[in-house]
């Protein structure tokens, strides 16, 4: 794919051309020099800023905060950027959100089925110690 045009990047993630333009102000450390120009110039998109641009555009629409999305970005995390502006409409879009959306919840789901093994195998060792316990308190008041 070659550099595009702020409209066509725009066009491309289903976004307003200020939304590209407020993206590329707040995110311009992860961004190349032609995609934030000096005033007056026309700003251009390569390949990586447009994957930079699809990472900020799919974790905006999980709704996280512009925080997270440059701890995400400072960590080398990036989605890949849809092939072809004609190829991509905002229902596209929405399955790309979607996609990256299910897999950070499957990811999640991972993790809380591990807390829930460590939580169950807790549990039962403390109703072993609970019945231990109560065993020994039957022997020292013996017999009634």
């Amino acid at each position: 794919m070659t550099n595009l045009t702020a409209i066509e990047t725009a066009n491309l993630f289903g976004v307003s051309r200020e939304a590209i333009r407020k993206y590329c102000i707040e995110f311009a450390r992860y961004l190349s020099p032609v995609a934030t120009p000096q005033a007056g110039r026309q700003r251009m998109f390569s390949e990586n800023d447009l994957r930079v641009i699809s990472t900020i555009v799919i974790l905006k629409a999980e709704g996280k905060l512009f925080a997270d999305i440059h701890a995400a970005l400072g960590a080398g995390q990036l989605y890949d950027a849809p092939e072809t502006p004609s190829t991509i409409t905002t229902p596209n879009n929405q399955a790309l959100v979607l996609t990256a959306r299910v897999t950070a919840l499957e990811t999640e789901l991972a993790s809380v089925n591990g807390e829930n093994r460590l939580l169950k195998q807790q549990l039962a060792e403390k109703d072993a110690k609970i019945d231990a316990l109560n065993q020994r308190i039957g022997r020292l008041l013996g017999p009634e």
